[in-house]
C-alpha cells in the first residue's frame, strides 16, 4: 500500500509539473496577471463592488419590490457589464473557460470511475 500511495503522489507531482507548463494554464496566468495589474479593470471591479453591495443591502432592508432595490439592481448589472465587457476580463474569461473544460476532463479521466458513496459521509 505503501508503495502504491508513493507512486500516486509522484504521478501527482508529475501532472503538477505537466499542468504549470500548459500553454493553457500559461496563458490563463498571462491574463489575469495583466487584469490584475489595470487600473481601470480595478476601478471597474470596485465600482462593481460597490453596486453589489447597495443591491444586497436594499434587497435585505427594502425587500426585493421596492424602487430602491430595483434601482440597485439595475446599477449592479449596469456594473457587472462594463466590468465584464472589459478586453482584459474578456481574455481572462476566455483563458478560464478553456482552463475549466481541461480540468472537468481531466477530472473525468481520472475519477469518472469513483463510486464516492462507497464511503459514505457519518455525520
Amino acid at each position: 500500500m505503501i508503495r502504491m500511495n508513493e507512486e500516486i503522489l509522484r504521478l501527482t507531482h508529475q501532472l503538477k509539473a505537466l499542468l504549470e507548463s500548459d500553454p493553457l494554464i500559461i496563458d490563463l496566468k498571462r491574463a489575469e496577471e495583466a487584469m490584475e495589474n489595470d487600473k481601470d479593470v480595478m476601478d471597474l471591479s470596485v465600482k462593481q463592488g460597490k453596486a453589489a453591495e447597495w443591491y444586497y443591502d436594499s434587497k435585505k432592508y427594502n425587500g426585493n419590490d421596492s424602487e430602491e432595490t430595483k434601482k440597485a439592481l439595475k446599477a449592479y448589472a449596469e456594473a457587472k457589464k462594463n466590468l465584464e465587457s472589459h478586453p482584459l476580463v474578456r481574455d481572462y474569461l476566455e483563458a478560464y473557460q478553456k482552463v475549466r473544460l481541461l480540468y472537468d476532463g481531466i477530472n473525468k479521466e481520472l475519477f469518472s470511475y469513483l463510486n464516492l458513496e462507497m464511503c459514505p459521509n457519518e455525520d
